[in-house]
């Protein structure tokens, strides 16, 4: 009961829907081979869409679109692209009775069209955008670098008038530099040759003093010699004499010395003989007695020791001519000097010192007489030789004070001629930034022309570009199965006619070739084996602007030879399958995970159902890694992944599923097509 309960409710509530197309063959085979599903089945058998539902359907989707268009040209378009399936649809029909072959539109075609509008428009737009804005950067640039170089202009002629006075400023202070220098120079030269004056005096006169000083020091051992004979003397001895009641004649004589350097008077000279070493000389009276004998009675050492330190340079010619006859008394045979320490000493050893220091005081002023001059020439020189420094310093402050004045001249000078170099600078770059805004002003005035021209057009062409997009779309989503001359009938008679009797902007005589790519782009495909022809050209801008993967009728090879040179990674890696292939699947896992191109040739008039999830883009993602499932294996899907399928047969029979899964693109060679390439190729050898 249980089992017949589940049974009861799966019919009741299992439902099932199968879809067939009535076009193909197989549909009436599998009528014939399984009536049961059709009788037992409701048959709703679907219409193409009325213009209605295309209507509706383009306006939907371009409520979403941002049109720079008005409302009612906005309405216009919705309508003329639902019109434009539905002439396309009128025109397979013609097609077919012309030419035997099958075309199909689809629903999948004109969504694939209105997808096409959104994106070709969007891009179209912007590029013209953004080249107006380009094109009023450049002309307020160039109206900005024309004020500049008036601006320029003004500044360049006060800089030049600033730099005429800094110039004159300049040549002023050098010729008062100048100046300046030739007196400081002239000072300069006069201060060498006092300061060389002044050394050569101070060199001569160091060389005098170090003799003089080596002549004093022969005179200094006489003096040490009566101060140490002064020293040798006690009180005692003083004393002893001193007690003498009559002294011997050569006490007296020593006395009398001692007088004379005393520079004392004396008696008159009267010849006497006198008494010296137990012998009588001729010889001349002494004083004792009146004079020399006074010397007893004071401090007598410390007068000799006073006299020794500071009166000795008293002495002068006189002095030793008085004290020489005592100095060199002799007795009778010249032999023997009797003014002797030692003959002195025998009567007192007192009288032995005196005698020592009166002869040292005689030798003293022998030798420091010679020297006294030398001295005295020292310190007139000397005097001279400050009063030369003094004149030196003199001079050289002066030289200074000049230095100073022309150190400041020159600080002066400097930051004038710095300045003006700063001038010559600022004035060479104005020059230099106006005429390169004059050359570049120059340069761009043809630019100028055509940009003002061209910034005059772009509203109106951003107006047409509405017409013109629905236009090239229309083009590229519908006309790739057509030859060409259905297409030139399609875009001109049907798609053409009808912008312009909707009012819808459109350019008048409109390229499909340059307005959908670039002349650049043409010549490289050209390069890569792509024919020139015009049929050509458009098969290549559908291959590479069409939202589906492109399924080519090649029965030439064209499209063939030109993938593989367009893209080289399909020969290099074999990328190249046939449906045919067992392994094909596995095949298509790496360039899918890659993003690498391949190519699938020789298809008939079916693809393999299990292509369907790649050709439907039925993508799944996953965070930022995208996946497909083929045949229930999941794989990586990378965006860059391209697939270019090719038909070599002649007038292939693609179901309408086919069709809308796919762009068919005919590259079938014609006439016209053949006489073009031909003549290309000749052009190309001349």
């Amino acid at each position: 009961m249980l089992w017949q309960y589940f049974l009861n409710r799966v019919k009741d509530n299992l439902h099932m829907v199968l879809a067939f197309s009535p076009v193909s063959v197989k549909f009436r085979e599998r009528a014939q081979k399984f009536p049961t599903v059709f009788s037992g089945c409701s048959i709703d058998w679907f219409l193409p869409w009325p213009e209605e539902a295309l209507i509706s359907v383009s306006t939907k989707f371009l409520s979403k679109i941002q049109i720079d268009t008005p409302d009612a040209t906005k309405n216009q378009l919705t309508i003329h692209m639902g019109k434009v399936h539905k002439m396309v649809d009128s025109v397979c029909g013609d097609y077919f009775q012309q030419m035997r072959r099958y075309v199909y539109v689809t629903p999948k075609s004109y969504l694939s069209f209105i997808q096409a509008y959104h994106e070709l428009y969007s891009t179209k737009y912007k590029a013209i955008d953004k080249e107006e804005q380009n094109i009023n950067r450049g002309l307020f640039k160039l109206a900005e670098a024309t004020e500049d170089v008036e601006r320029m202009k003004v500044a360049l002629k006060e800089e030049n008038a600033k730099l005429d006075v800094a110039t004159e400023s300049t040549n002023k202070l050098l010729k008062e530099l100048d100046e300046k220098n030739k007196k400081a120079d002239i000072k300069a030269a006069e201060v060498n040759a006092v300061t060389e004056a002044c050394e050569e005096q101070r060199t001569m006169i160091e060389i005098e003093r170090d003799q003089a000083n080596r002549e004093l020091q022969a005179a200094l051992p006489y003096l040490r010699k009566a101060e140490d004979a002064v020293k040798s003397i006690e009180q005692k001895d003083i004393v002893e004499i001193k007690a003498m009641k009559r002294p011997r004649d050569i006490v007296k004589i020593i006395f009398d010395c001692v007088n004379i350097l005393f520079m004392q008077s004396l008696d008159p000279i009267q010849p006497k003989m006198v008494e010296v070493a137990k012998a009588e000389h001729p010889f001349i009276a002494d004083s004792y007695d009146n004079h020399a004998s006074k010397r007893m009675v004071g401090p007598l050492l410390q007068e000799l020791l006073f006299f020794s330190s500071n009166e000795k340079d008293l002495i002068n010619e006189e002095t030793i001519e008085l004290l020489e006859p005592y100095l060199e008394l002799r007795d009778v045979t010249g032999e023997k000097k009797l003014f002797d320490p030692e003959i002195a000493k025998q009567t007192s050893k007192a009288l032995g010192g005196l005698c020592t220091w009166a002869g040292a005081m005689s030798d003293y002023h022998k030798q420091s007489k010679i020297v006294k001059p030398k001295l005295h020439m020292l310190q007139v020189k000397t005097v001279m030789l400050e009063e030369a420094q003094q004149r030196l310093a003199e001079a050289k402050a002066q030289l200074d004070e000049v230095n100073a004045v022309k150190a400041e001249l020159r600080a002066r000078f400097d930051a004038a001629e710095e300045n003006k170099r700063e001038l010559q600078e600022k004035a060479a770059k104005t020059k230099k930034k106006m005429d390169q805004a004059n050359r570049l002003i120059n340069s761009l005035e043809d630019n100028k022309v055509r940009w003002m021209a061209s910034r005059d057009k772009f509203q109106t062409t951003k107006m047409q570009l509405v017409g013109d997009v629905a236009k090239a779309c229309a083009f590229v989503s519908y006309c790739g199965p057509f030859n060409n001359n259905f297409r030139q009938k399609l875009i001109n008679d049907y798609f053409g006619q009808d912008l312009q009797s909707r009012g819808i902007p459109l350019t008048e005589g409109l390229e499909m070739t340059s307005f959908l790519v670039n002349q650049a782009t043409v010549g490289e495909w050209n390069l890569q084996g792509l024919p020139s022809d015009d049929l050509s050209i458009q098969n290549g801008i559908m291959v590479t602007r069409s939202t589906r993967y492109p399924l080519m009728i090649d029965p030439q090879s064209q499209a063939v030879n030109w993938i593989k040179r367009k893209e080289p990674e399909v020969v290099q890696r074999d990328f190249i399958y046939t449906l045919s292939n067992p392994n094909l699947k596995d095949r298509l896992k790496i360039p899918l995970q890659d993003g690498c191109p391949v190519m699938i040739e020789n298809i008939e008039n079916e693809v393999d159902p299990m292509l369907d999830p790649l050709l439907e883009k039925q993508f799944t993602s996953r965070g930022r890694q995208k996946f497909i499932k083929i045949a229930d294996t999941e794989m990586d899907y990378d965006p860059n992944f391209r697939l270019y399928m090719t038909s070599r047969l002649g007038n292939p029979h693609f179901s309408p599923e086919l069709a809308a899964k796919t762009t068919i693109i005919d590259f079938t060679v014609t006439q016209d097509g053949l006489e073009q390439q031909l003549l290309g190729r000749l052009i190309s050898k001349e």
